[in-house]
């Protein structure tokens, strides 16, 4: 998991072959507080597969940095993150799914309502999703085939709803319309 202080730091990420995703919050809630307090164990599940990027007010990533995420928590980045990719904020807490293609409307995930064992099912299986495609070398740069994936699997499917963004953009590779 990465703390990030700016959408540029994100692209830098698009380097290290692996899933971005960003989380976008207006405040902290349930949802984000858990985020937190599990931080440790979805860094280690997702091994390096799967970049979830929290906007905070200075950049931190790996073990140990829940608590300082949710102490420097920022909200104005996030909000600014959920504008750019067209995220209507009724949808918030989300996780959007960056698929490095600013010709496209990214996926995401409402976490809205979700209890914390849906939040615990959608992670770990998420994780376990990309761990496997790893493993097997089944690994495109493009995360739209590995998205497919995640939503097709069942356990995930019954806790987890997918929507499409409103804009074209991506924080790779800028906005296009």
């Amino acid at each position: 998991m990465w703390a990030i202080a700016s959408s540029k730091e994100i692209r830098t990420l698009y380097q290290r072959n692996a899933v971005t995703s960003v989380l976008v919050a207006d405040y902290s809630c349930q949802q984000t507080d858990w985020l937190f307090a599990n931080w440790n164990r979805i860094h280690q599940d997702s091994d390096s597969t799967w970049h979830v990027c929290v906007p905070t007010t200075e950049t931190r990533s790996g073990i140990g940095y829940g608590e300082f995420a949710k102490e420097h928590f920022n909200s104005n980045l996030s909000l600014r993150l959920g504008m750019m990719y067209g995220i209507p904020e009724p949808k918030y807490p989300c996780m959007v799914f960056d698929n490095y293609d600013p010709g496209s409307r990214q996926k995401y995930v409402s976490l809205d309502d979700y209890s914390d064992s849906q939040l615990a099912a959608f992670f770990r299986e998420t994780s376990r999703t990309l761990r496997e495609r790893r493993a097997k070398g089944n690994w495109g740069h493009k995360p739209d085939d590995i998205i497919r994936e995640i939503t097709r699997r069942e356990r995930i499917r019954r806790n987890v709803t997918w929507a499409t963004a409103e804009r074209l953009f991506s924080l790779i590779m800028g906005f296009r319309g």
